[in-house]
């Protein structure tokens, strides 16, 4: 059976491979956070596995199954947290109504009020909003209503990307490689799998070299640093605006039957530069392609 144990500051994890310490309490020189992961004397103010234990049984008053899993992605999210007291910013890839969001706030918030967290999905939730609203310590706290796959935010500007499997991404791929695009070099990325195993092959696809924390066959918790990335199958391909616009002049003079071909050139650009974040490319190609379109439309 799996299980989250708490004990003397010390956090461990049993699954379906075995147990692993996560953090240990005979190791506090790794803490290099402003919270504690001991108790002093006469100390009042929360250590690290209080923390983590109020969220935990905060999950298992509210869906006792999530307990577990958000509870390993708190005590792993924590691992990262305690290498340095500066702020962080996070992205939450898929935030649904707000299950996790209200972990990952707390743990922010309660390391360094000036950390970030943006939490994108394709639609904000009335439940999102709730439970935001009854987190204690909040962070700089951002929603984002955008495309998966192409959320269009600057590249390189995050430290951990957490891909929240509770989602139901229709492309895990053009996901996976969004987020990739968006954290950085030395970032790392989070994957919660939850009966999703595109999600779970994808990722695995992109990361040889990766941690895996198995809470049933098909719910997993993976992380992987980007520096292991294999960056041979996420290159994204080189899209010249200018070559297009030829394309389009050349197959316009040449007829119907080229006009249509080039088309489908153009929906591939456009998808393509949509999922890199080149928003001033995607502009430039719809116009071409509106070009086209006029044309077909009258020939």
């Amino acid at each position: 059976m799996v299980s989250l144990n708490l004990n003397n500051g010390s956090v461990a994890f049993t699954g379906l491979e075995g147990t692993v310490v996560l953090l240990d309490s005979e190791k506090p020189l790794e803490n290099k956070s402003r919270v504690s992961m001991h108790r002093l004397a006469d100390q009042k103010h929360p250590i690290i596995s209080d923390i983590l234990l109020k969220l935990i049984q905060r999950q298992q008053e509210e869906e006792a199954d999530l307990a577990v899993p958000f509870g390993l992605l708190d005590a792993l999210l924590t691992v990262r947290l305690i290498r340095s007291s500066k702020p962080v910013r996070v992205l939450e890839y898929g935030s649904g109504q707000g299950e996790l969001s209200a972990h990952l706030a707390e743990l922010l918030g309660t390391f360094h009020e000036e950390s970030m967290l943006v939490c994108a999905h394709d639609t904000i939730e009335l439940e999102w909003m709730e439970r935001i609203s009854h987190v204690e310590h909040l962070p700089k706290l951002s929603f984002l209503a955008g495309d998966f796959g192409a959320l269009g935010l600057q590249s390189n500007s995050f430290h951990m990307v957490v891909l929240n499997g509770r989602t139901d991404f229709q492309n895990p791929y053009e996901v996976v490689a969004d987020a990739l695009r968006l954290v950085r070099k030395d970032g790392v990325i989070f994957c919660y799998t939850n009966d999703c195993p595109l999600l779970e092959s994808v990722f695995k696809l992109f990361f040889e070299l990766r941690e895996e924390f198995v809470l049933q066959p098909s719910q997993k918790i993976l992380l992987a640093d980007v520096e292991n990335v294999c960056w041979q199958a996420v290159e994204p391909p080189h899209i010249d605006v200018n070559e297009t616009g030829k394309l389009v002049k050349k197959s316009i003079r040449s007829g119907r039957k080229a006009a249509l071909s080039a088309m489908e050139v153009l929906k591939s650009n456009v998808d393509a530069v949509a999922r890199m974040g080149e928003a001033d490319k995607k502009i430039q190609l719809l116009e071409q392609k509106e070009k086209l379109l006029e044309y077909i439309t009258r020939s």
